[in-house]
């Protein structure tokens, strides 16, 4: 585990409030967004200008999309002091996930098929 992992985990640990938990999941999300970004800079640093144009293009699709998806995952609670805390995770899930999507993209070998950055 490493020593962002075990903050998190700590955070989440020592949180008694339901502030406190939402201030966590904040974190959460900040996090995943930063290494999602790094991945996406590299990427997009290794493609063509016509590929740039289209990652960039995704990337702002998937944002819309990561936004009108969480919050109707989390419309259940869209009144609740919850709230802050279960959008704030799906957003951290949500950037996860599309950083595997572009770190296969930024790994993939030459000749791949389904390789963008070819």
């Amino acid at each position: 585990m490493g020593s962002e992992q075990g903050n998190a985990e700590d955070c989440h640990k020592t949180a008694l409030t339901q502030t406190a938990m939402n201030l966590c999941a904040i974190e959460d999300g900040h996090k995943a967004d930063a290494k999602l970004e790094h991945v996406y800079n590299k990427l997009i640093a290794k493609v063509s200008p016509e590929g740039q144009e289209k990652l960039r293009a995704a990337k702002n699709s998937w944002t819309i999309y990561r936004v009108l998806q969480c919050e109707f995952n989390t419309f259940g609670s869209k009144d609740g002091s919850i709230n802050p805390m279960v959008i704030s995770l799906c957003y951290a899930d949500m950037a996860n996930d599309y950083t595997k999507v572009l770190r296969a993209q930024l790994d993939c070998v030459e000749g791949d098929a389904s390789c963008g950055r070819q």
